[in-house]
């Protein structure tokens, strides 16, 4: 970009050069067409010829100025495009931090799901063992149940019997 803003202001030197160069041309005519105008008759072909430098002159004066005004624009929208240029390598920046953040942040989550789901394990193998120790419980109790059962029964008859 500041190659080309220099290039701008080259060519814009030598616009400025073609600009002067015009001018001195115009003058030159002017001067011409005065000296033709006192050379009276013997003048007129040189007074022609005069007016049509003249008419470059005005012509090239004019071509160097629009020349310029679209170098300026030129160089204008180069310099905006460059802002923007910038502003979009910042938010692509921006972006890309974001975008790192997000996936430290996602592998944060998978390492907390991970542990989530070894503690789950964890307390579904204890529930399963609470419910193996229940029912062993809950089997023993029905056997006591049983025994208890029969012990009365026995007992009765021992009374029963005396």
């Amino acid at each position: 970009m500041d190659d080309l803003g220099q290039s701008a202001q080259n060519i814009g030197k030598i616009i400025k050069t073609i600009d002067e160069i015009a001018f001195q041309t115009n003058l030159l005519a002017l001067n011409a067409a005065v000296e033709a105008a006192r050379a009276g008759v013997h003048g007129k072909g040189f007074a022609v010829v005069a007016e049509e430098v003249r008419t470059l002159a005005s012509r090239s004066a004019r071509a160097a100025l629009e020349t310029s005004e679209l170098i300026g624009k030129a160089v204008e929208k180069t310099r905006t495009g460059a802002n923007m240029a910038t502003r979009t390598a910042e938010a692509l920046t921006e972006i890309e931090k974001g975008i790192e953040q997000s996936n430290n942040l996602i592998a944060e989550i998978a390492s907390a799901s991970a542990e989530q789901t070894q503690g789950i394990q964890e307390i579904s193998q204890g529930l399963t063992q609470i419910d193996q120790v229940t029912q062993q419980n809950t089997a023993r109790a029905e056997e006591r149940a049983a025994t208890a059962n029969e012990l009365s029964a026995l007992s009765r008859q021992l009374n029963d019997q005396l």
